[in-house]
């Protein structure tokens, strides 16, 4: 991504994409007037004249322009991929000028150069779904709506570091069954390269936990049937890892500023290990 050294303009460029908005009128005017003036602040600025394009598109679409005022649009997006032919957001707004301009062809062409560059030549922590997404809406006006759907699936796919960590949060919130949806939503299963494995010791805390509730609920069944649980991630965990030491998975999380932060996820363990 070739991005600005103008300081100002790369404000502007900020401030435009917080005040864009489809509901919200003088909020898309005022949008709209950021990336003009962040485009003449650095005419070199190819995220700033891919915004710009788009943002007035999006006002055409919703008659705040006319639509007489789309020969514009065309010229900026051209001018931001000529800036930046390497990144993938200046491709998705060309891409979706021409969706609006109902050139289908040349759109889907845009969109994927634009994962391509997405998939292949942009760092990590510079990818946007929302070119998916806009893909997908090309994908799905160019009546392709399997290819859209596989495109939103992906845009809306949430990694499972992410679930883990939340479902770690969700239990030390004592928040157990949302801790339980949360970690048993992971794509990535038991045995996978990708799946870590104390996931099935936090599982099998908090089922611990549960069966505690429901056992001073005085709910036997419930609380035998999330104990049965407790032990069965318990002992797949230890057939899978037999040289895993209980000592290690508690020092590999042991890092609390709070002992009882601690405590309250590998006492559960400890009781459960040799069960």
């Amino acid at each position: 991504m070739r991005g600005t050294e103008n300081a100002k303009a790369f404000r502007l460029y900020l401030q435009g994409e917080n005040l864009f908005s489809v509901v919200l009128q003088e909020d898309m005017k005022r949008s709209r007037d950021k990336f003009r003036q962040a485009t003449e602040l650095d005419p070199e600025f190819a995220r700033a004249w891919g915004w710009r394009s788009y943002v007035h598109v999006r006002s055409i679409l919703l008659e705040w322009l006319p639509e007489s005022a789309m020969s514009d649009a065309k010229e900026w997006a051209s001018t931001a991929v000529k800036l930046d032919p390497l990144d993938y957001a200046t491709h998705w707004d060309l891409g979706f000028y021409h969706l609006n301009d109902r050139n289908f062809e040349k759109a889907k062409k845009c969109y994927c150069k634009g994962i391509d560059l997405y998939d292949n030549q942009t760092d990590r922590l510079d990818r946007k779904p929302g070119i998916l997404a806009e893909a997908a809406e090309g994908f799905l006006h160019a009546g392709d709506p399997v290819t859209a759907i596989s495109l939103l699936e992906r845009a809306m796919r949430i990694p499972d570091w992410y679930r883990w960590n939340l479902g770690w949060a969700y239990y030390q919130a004592q928040r157990y069954d949302e801790a339980l949806a949360m970690l048993s939503s992971m794509r990535s299963k038991p045995g996978d390269r990708a799946y870590v494995p104390e996931t099935q010791l936090f599982l099998a805390a908090a089922y611990y936990r549960k069966s505690m509730s429901f056992s001073a609920e005085g709910n036997a069944t419930l609380a035998r049937m999330h104990m049965e649980q407790a032990l069965d991630e318990i002992h797949r965990f230890r057939e899978q890892y037999p040289d895993f030491e209980l000592g290690d998975a508690v020092a590999h999380r042991s890092r609390f500023q709070h002992k009882s932060d601690e405590d309250h996820w590998a006492e559960p363990l400890k009781i459960l290990w040799d069960q």
